[in-house]
């Protein structure tokens, strides 16, 4: 008859061997550790190194250890695998898109052995320096939307990356681990057209209709409407910023770059001067606004017909007037007054007569000094 004391023993010494059988099955362990904040303000291309290339700055550091094991491990592999996910998918089943993948060399491990390898070293491909090294790329995302907006802004967009190492043996798993980053770009909005930014003179207008364009860095998915456009009309004498203190004329939300101004709602007057901004949010952070700088232009008015005879004229001799001081007399809206001063005095002359001075300067019989509009 068994004792309650050699009953215990037995226990003990099925426990002790069941442990030993796991610590040999699974003696080999990673631990991958990425180095980069969890959440990236300053996302430029090369500290994310999602290629492989082993180039910047260490971005991550692997330790393999083989402790209480009693044979060499062999058939050992790594996996190493770059993955990014749209803003869309955050929060839900990520439809993640793929960005690399790579495997190491197939390597073995004695026992009670630590391998302790950065990225910098891991990435060079076959490095003779270090037991374990990326031997051949699986995968590098192809041309597309994704891999053209990198490089043309040297920067990820906003979402998140993950990284992930896998060590295999045999073709089957050990051991997972992974690291995600949330993307933040410090966004850019630039103006392109109409107008210019806010110095000097406006530019004038003639389409009362103008198509508003502009660029920026914002990841814009699924149509989303992640831009506000704001036009603003100012009061006769009144600063840029004195008109945009107001509400604005118009306020339209858009996800993309470009807008022409509608048929519909208040509409744009000759004579008036206008201001217009881009407001945009970050699908990630919607309140994190990012501004664009304000550009100005400013209607035509009604052209007096003398004004246009006389710029008609002015024109046909582009070499004596230059299309700034064409623009000046286009915005004038008072009688007109063309005097001339020769060696005979200052005269008032016709426009007929403004007609044949300007063809004796075209055929060099006379020359221009100059030309003011007051």
């Amino acid at each position: 008859m068994k004792t309650k004391s050699h009953i215990n023993k037995i226990f003990l010494l099925m426990a002790f061997i069941c442990t030993l059988s796991i610590t040999d099955s699974f003696g080999v362990t990673l631990h991958f550790s990425v180095f980069m904040p969890k959440v990236v303000n300053d996302p430029s291309v090369t500290q994310f190194d999602i290629f492989g290339k082993g180039v910047g700055s260490q971005l991550f550091m692997i330790n393999l250890i083989s402790m209480g094991v009693s044979d060499t491990t062999k058939n050992l592999r790594l996996r190493y695998m770059v993955d990014y996910y749209a803003p869309a998918s955050i929060g839900n089943i990520p439809a993640k898109q793929k960005l690399y993948e790579g495997l190491s060399n197939v390597f073995f491990m004695p026992p009670d052995t630590m391998f302790k390898i950065s990225s910098t070293q891991f990435l060079k491909k076959g490095n003779p320096q270090i037991p374990v090294s990326l031997s051949q790329d699986i995968y590098e995302l192809p041309d597309g939307e994704l891999k053209k907006k990198i490089y043309a802004t040297q920067k990820m967009p906003d979402g998140v990356i993950r990284y992930t190492m896998i060590l295999e043996q045999n073709g089957g798993i050990i051991s997972r681990d992974n690291s995600d980053h949330t993307i933040i770009n410090s966004s850019y909005i630039n103006l392109i057209y109409p107008g210019k930014e806010i110095s000097g003179t406006l530019e004038t207008l003639t389409d009362q209709h103008p198509q508003f364009s502009w660029t920026s860095d914002l990841w814009v998915l699924n149509n989303e409407k992640v831009f506000e456009l704001r036009v603003y009309e100012a009061r006769t004498g009144e600063s840029f910023t004195q008109a945009m203190n107001r509400e604005p004329i118009l306020k339209k939300l858009l996800s993309g770059t470009t807008f022409r101004y509608p048929n519909t709602g208040r509409q744009l007057e000759l004579g008036h001067s206008y201001y217009w901004e881009v407001i945009g949010r970050s699908p990630l952070q919607p309140a994190k606004v990012i501004k664009s700088s304000p550009f100005g232009f400013r209607m035509l008015k009604t052209v007096n017909p003398l004004v246009q005879q006389v710029i008609e004229i002015l024109r046909n001799h582009p070499a004596e007037y230059s299309a700034s001081l064409i623009k000046r007399i286009l915005d004038y809206d008072s009688d007109v007054t063309i005097k001339l001063r020769s060696n005979q005095g200052v005269e008032t002359i016709s426009v007929d007569r403004l007609q044949k001075v300007v063809d004796s300067l075209k055929d060099n019989s006379y020359s221009s000094i100059s030309t003011t509009v007051y």
